[in-house]
Order: structure tokens, then C-alpha cells, then sequence
């Protein structure tokens, strides 16, 4: 399923809870989004990180409130 953003397409439905999974393991990102599985390498990924972001304004059409994602059952660990 393609869930990048065309012009005149939503993307993924917002009136749904979606799970996903985002886990980081040296240069490799790997998401999962439901069914899906994404992956990302760069060097970048596997820099020492001191903070990560999840939220802030969201930047989306006119009338969405700021900061608009909202989290579920939010978990973060270390392996």
C-alpha cells in the first residue's frame, strides 16, 4: 500500500487508530505501519541521539490543531 501523500489523496485515515513500530538499529530505520514494512538507511540513523521528537505543530491544512498527532499505548525501550 502506498501511504505517501498525492496531490487530491488523504493519505492514511485519520478517524482510525494505526499501529506503528519504529525501531532503530545502527545506520537501518525500519518502520512498521500495520501490515507494512519500511526501511531507511543513512548514516545519520546511527548517530548518538540525545532527543527524539513525536509531536509539535503539525503543520497540516487549515482548521487541524496544532500538534495534531495523538499516542495510544506509547512505549520506548532499549534492547
Amino acid at each position: 500500500m502506498d501511504y505517501a501523500r498525492r496531490e487530491n489523496e488523504k493519505g492514511l485515515p485519520t478517524d482510525v487508530w494505526h499501529k506503528v513500530r519504529l525501531e532503530f538499529k545502527g545506520e537501518t530505520l525500519t518502520v512498521k505501519l500495520g501490515d507494512e514494512t519500511f526501511t531507511a538507511t543513512h548514516l545519520s540513523i546511527a548517530e548518538e541521539k540525545h532527543t527524539l521528537s513525536l509531536g509539535g505543530d503539525s503543520g497540516g491544512p487549515e482548521g487541524e490543531k496544532v500538534g495534531a498527532l495523538e499516542f495510544r499505548n506509547l512505549r520506548i525501550a532499549q534492547p
